[in-house]
């Protein structure tokens, strides 16, 4: 926030240089020397919006994901119930299903 009054004393300053203009430019430098660093609001907003692009990215990866283990853990138990016909189709699915879900990013 200094750093924002800084900046605009020493654009008033160049602006006017007239009379009292030498003496805000003086104090736009003073202040723009003596004021803190301070982290600015746009490059909050930036990182801001970068953290949201990168997490809307991720949504399809992180769908498929979870889409792919709940089926998985879902069919584990019914290939066990039809092991004597079909089950151990069911459970290859079911374990291949899951490993999907943890190459995709199960937990990401």
């Amino acid at each position: 926030m200094h750093r924002a009054a800084a900046a605009c004393c020493l654009a008033a300053g160049v602006w006017m240089l007239a009379t009292p203009a030498w003496g805000v430019l003086a104090l736009g430098a003073v202040v723009w020397v003596l004021a803190p660093r301070e982290r600015e609001p746009l490059a909050e907003a930036g990182a801001g919006l970068r953290e949201r692009w990168q997490a809307l990215r991720q949504a399809p990866r992180r769908a498929v994901a979870v889409a792919a283990m709940t089926v998985g853990t879902a069919g584990i138990p019914a290939g066990v119930a039809l092991i004597a016909g079909t089950g151990p189709a069911v459970l290859a699915g079911a374990a291949a299903l899951i490993g999907l879900a943890l190459l995709v990013g199960w937990n990401a």
